[in-house]
């Protein structure tokens, strides 16, 4: 956006820019001719959904960089998921083993992409791995969490989280609890129906009872 695009624009159109970003262009208003209103507009930079865009992909750019590893079997512990084929193998596996128990059994499942979350998981698996020279005792495995339908969306929009109101396990100590095992996880959804919610997760493992 430069000087030029923003005369070609009557006044009214320079307001309405100004109102829809108001964080932004705050104080806009004291800006009584189109000239003054345009340099204004100048000195406060893009609009902020650019500068988030510009800003997201330099943030994507960088963090990709510094994932790059020469070693390609080192760099494949630090993607933020199995391979597509590898999921699919367990979904098919949980598939085979739930139809053992009623033939009519099937499985929706669905890939959720949380492309921030994923960054996050990167960096603390980068992190871990230059403290300790590895990824723990069990390294990273694909687990299972049970839960209800009504925390599926939570889940979705606020990721596992001790501090956002919700039920967690106590078992082993407060935490979010997630199993190798896919008849327990069925086991804490939705008790006594026949429709239940599994969330399949890639976590570093740690053995109790089978739980994380």
């Amino acid at each position: 956006m430069d000087k030029n695009s923003l005369s070609s624009k009557k006044k009214n159109e320079l307001l309405k820019l100004c109102q829809d970003n108001k964080q932004l262009y705050k104080g806009y208003s004291k800006c009584k001719k189109k000239e003054e209103l345009i340099d204004f507009i100048l000195s406060k930079g893009p609009p902020i959904n650019q500068q988030l865009q510009a800003s997201e992909s330099n943030v994507g750019n960088s963090l990709d960089n510094i994932f790059q590893d020469q070693d390609e079997s080192i760099n494949r512990m630090f993607r933020a998921r199995p391979p597509r084929e590898d999921i699919n193998k367990v979904v098919s596996e949980i598939e085979s083993n739930i139809k053992l128990n009623n033939s009519e059994n099937t499985i929706v499942f669905d890939i959720h992409d949380d492309h921030e979350s994923d960054y996050t998981y990167r960096l603390f698996k980068h992190k871990f791995y230059k403290r300790y020279g590895d990824l723990g005792e069990h390294g990273e495995m694909i687990l299972f969490h049970g839960t209800d339908k009504c925390n599926v969306q939570g889940i979705l929009n606020d990721d596992f989280s001790l501090t956002v109101g919700a039920t967690h396990g106590y078992k082993h100590g407060r935490g979010i609890y997630f199993t190798n095992c896919i008849d327990k996880a069925l086991y804490y959804s939705e008790r006594g129906n026949d429709e239940k919610y599994v969330f399949i997760s890639c976590r570093r493992y740690n053995d109790r009872s089978n739980e994380y």
